[in-house]
């Protein structure tokens, strides 16, 4: 049986990504009337928002 491991999480902005960006994409979801379950965002196999 495989070990698993957690995935490494950072801030967005340590891997390039703006936090404000993830932010204004999250609030256009929900201005389109769109709701999520979940998210992950995921760079290089690292969690940035979740």
């Amino acid at each position: 049986m495989p070990t698993l491991r957690p995935l490494p999480r950072s801030s967005p902005e340590t891997q390039g990504v703006s936090s404000r960006a993830v932010l204004a994409w999250l609030d256009a979801l929900s201005a389109d009337d769109l709701e999520l379950h979940s998210f992950m965002l995921l760079r290089r196999g690292t969690v940035l928002a979740e």
